[in-house]
C-alpha cells in the first residue's frame, strides 16, 4: 500500500514541477502570496539602524527570508499538488459514471435486439380424457414480441394446486391444419372452434416479427386428475413458452365454474382415448 501511495506522490510531484504557473489560478494565487510576503518583510521589525548594524545582522535576516520563501514555494506546490490530484480524481470518476453509463446504454440496446415475448392467456380449456382418472387441459394464448423477430422453440402445460402439488402435461401431437376444434357455444348458440392450422406446433416456427402477435392454442393430457378436480380445486393452468435464443415466458390463469373453455370430446393425438399410464 505504501508503495502505491509513494507512487501516487511522486507522480503528482513530477506533474506538478511541470505544469505549475501554467494554470491562471497558480499564477493569480502565487502573486497575492508573495505580495503578501513582500508586505510583512518590508513591516518587519528588527532592522538596525545604521549600515554597520544592518550588515551585522543581514545574514539572518536574508537566511529567514529564504526559508519563509523556500516555505511559500511549497505550500504552492502542495497546494497546485492537491488541486492536480483532485482533478485527476475527478476526471477518473466523471470517466467511470460516462462509461458506466455508456455500459447500461448498449446493455439495454443490446436486450432490445433480443426477443421478448408477452403472453396473454385468452382462454383456458378442461374436459375430461378417455381414461376416468385423466384430464384434457389447453390454452389459447396470444403472444406478443416486444424485442427482435424470433420464433417459439419449446411449449410447456403444466397444473399447479393450492397444496403445491404440480401436475406436468402431455403435449398433444399437432393435429392437420383443416381440422376443427370445438369448444362449446357462445351467446348466440353458435359452435366455436380453432382450426388446426392455429394450433401452436403448426405455427411456432414461423417467427413473429418486432411488435407484432400471434393467436393459437394448445392442448395436453395430465394423468392424475379429473376435469371436476380442477375446477373444485380452482387450480392454476400455467401455460410456458420459449424463444429461439431458449428463453422461457410463462402465464397463468385459474380453472373456475363458468371461466374456462369446455372441450367437446375432440381426438386430438387419441388423447381422448385410453392411454396407456407411464410405468
Amino acid at each position: 500500500m505504501w508503495i502505491y501511495w509513494w507512487s501516487v506522490f511522486v507522480e503528482s510531484f513530477q506533474d506538478s514541477l511541470a505544469t505549475i504557473g501554467k494554470d491562471p489560478t497558480d499564477i493569480l494565487f502565487s502573486v497575492v502570496v508573495f505580495v503578501v510576503v513582500g508586505l510583512l518583510l518590508l513591516t518587519r521589525r528588527g532592522w538596525g539602524k545604521g549600515w554597520a548594524d544592518v550588515r551585522a545582522k543581514l545574514g539572518a535576516v536574508l537566511g529567514e527570508d529564504i526559508l519563509i520563501i523556500f516555505g511559500l514555494f511549497v505550500l504552492i506546490l502542495a497546494y497546485h499538488m492537491a488541486k492536480d490530484s483532485y482533478l485527476r480524481w475527478k476526471g477518473s470518476s466523471d470517466l467511470a459514471s460516462h462509461t458506466q453509463q455508456q455500459f447500461e446504454q448498449y446493455k439495454a440496446e443490446a436486450e432490445s435486439r433480443k426477443p421478448n415475448f408477452l403472453i396473454r392467456l385468452d382462454g383456458i380449456i378442461a374436459g375430461p380424457a378417455g381414461d376416468p382418472g385423466n384430464a384434457l387441459v389447453g390454452a389459447v394464448a396470444i403472444i406478443t414480441n416486444q424485442g427482435d423477430p424470433s420464433s417459439i422453440d419449446d411449449f410447456w402445460i403444466d397444473v399447479k394446486f393450492s397444496d403445491g402439488r404440480i401436475l406436468h402435461a402431455e403435449i398433444a401431437g399437432a393435429p392437420a391444419a383443416k381440422t376443427k376444434f370445438y369448444f362449446g357455444k357462445n351467446i348466440q348458440g353458435t359452435r366455436m372452434y380453432l382450426p388446426g392450422s392455429e394450433y401452436w406446433l403448426n405455427e411456432n416456427l414461423e417467427p413473429i416479427v418486432r411488435y407484432g402477435e400471434r393467436r393459437g392454442f394448445l392442448m395436453g393430457l395430465v394423468r392424475g386428475t379429473t376435469k371436476a378436480e380442477l375446477i373444485h380445486s380452482k387450480a392454476a393452468l400455467v401455460f410456458t413458452c420459449s424463444d429461439a435464443t431458449g428463453k422461457k415466458y410463462s402465464s397463468q390463469d385459474t380453472f373456475e365454474l363458468g371461466r374456462q373453455l369446455a372441450s367437446e370430446g375432440i381426438a386430438l393425438q387419441g388423447l381422448q382415448q385410453p392411454i396407456p399410464a407411464h410405468h
